[in-house]
């Protein structure tokens, strides 16, 4: 039985490694270095680079190349009267042309900062002390964005530049740099999922984004209780639109979810049909399966639906509650 239970638990490991495609992803870390260096290996590309915490007044520069195309990223940082953060940023495009981008915030006295190039798809899990300024760097053959403390959501990873290498360098500073990698064709699945022309990947909590966004938006224009409102329903709204975003992902992905748990489920059933499996215990175990999986989705989907409408319900009394102020 043992054996057994550890088999099915391996089998539930892989089934959820099946259903996360960028697990297969692969992080190197340099602890400590004021200069980094890392090639790619053959047939992967970089996906996302971290730079953990600088001290404000630091610069550092970065060569990012694809192929025979080198970009180059300056960033310089600055802060007047220990409360403004400014960021001074430049880009070099392989055929000469800069893009010079300056970007500035009020933040907390002695906070450092950290850089994330390429805040696409999924955010580097680095332990960071408690106040922390992230400035996000989204780069494309055309044009070069940046913002701080923004939603990693909000950047298009279709248009994301799979770097083969990157070089940097820090001033006067120690730090630890983290590099993502994954193959080039898994980069261009996931880089797919964005594309406005081919399909939907982030329709659904995009609808939601915005609408929520709007219904905040409001609430938070009535005076005094307003606000108040708004940091009562965020967590919630957060909860519902990590409900919808999985639920869009299933849909999306539904070809390599049936796959894949059809492929659990028939193992299972082997698995589960005794030391000498004999056919029709094997089917009858299939068949179970199928229908507890079945039920599952049902109950997946129930649930979204009544949060939803509880949720919507919810906000609606607190607009109509609203109203007379």
């Amino acid at each position: 039985m043992k054996n057994r239970l550890s088999v099915f638990l391996g089998l539930v490991l892989i089934f959820f490694c099946l259903l996360i495609p960028i697990a297969i992803a692969a992080e190197l870390k340099a602890s400590q270095v004021s200069a980094y260096s890392f090639d790619a290996p053959s047939g992967n590309v970089i996906y996302q680079i971290v730079v953990d915490q600088l001290p404000m007044g630091t610069s550092q520069e970065h060569t990012l190349t694809v192929g025979s195309a080198t970009y180059y990223l300056q960033i310089a940082s600055s802060n007047p009267y220990s409360i403004y953060y400014n960021f001074d940023i430049s880009f070099t495009f392989p055929n000469g042309t800069v893009q010079n981008l300056h970007r500035s915030m009020a933040w907390l006295p002695g906070a450092g900062y950290r850089v994330v190039i390429q805040p696409v798809f999924i955010q580097a899990e680095t332990k960071m002390p408690q106040w922390t300024v992230d400035l996000m760097i989204g780069t494309s053959n055309t044009s070069m964005q940046a913002a701080i403390n923004t939603d990693p959501g909000s950047w298009t990873a279709y248009d994301a530049i799979p770097f083969t290498s990157a070089q940097g360098s820090f001033s006067n500073t120690l730090t630890n740099v983290y590099l993502y990698t994954m193959t080039y064709s898994d980069f261009q699945n996931h880089a797919n999922m964005y594309d406005p022309n081919k399909g939907l990947g982030q329709l659904g909590a995009s609808v939601f984004t915005w609408a929520w966004d709007s219904v905040l938006g409001f609430i938070n224009m009535v005076p005094v209780v307003g606000p108040e409102f708004v940091s009562l329903i965020t967590i919630l709204g957060a909860i519902v639109q990590e409900l919808v975003s999985w639920l869009v992902w299933i849909l999306l992905n539904l070809p390599m979810v049936i796959a894949a748990t059809e492929v659990t489920i028939c193992i299972l059933a082997v698995v589960f049909a005794g030391k000498k499996p004999q056919p029709d215990r094997v089917a009858k175990n299939i068949f179970n399966y199928n229908v507890a999986v079945f039920k599952g989705f049902i109950w997946i989907f129930d649930l979204v639906y009544t949060w939803l409408r509880e949720f919507i319900g919810l906000v609606a009394s607190i607009i109509q509650a609203l109203k007379p102020l």
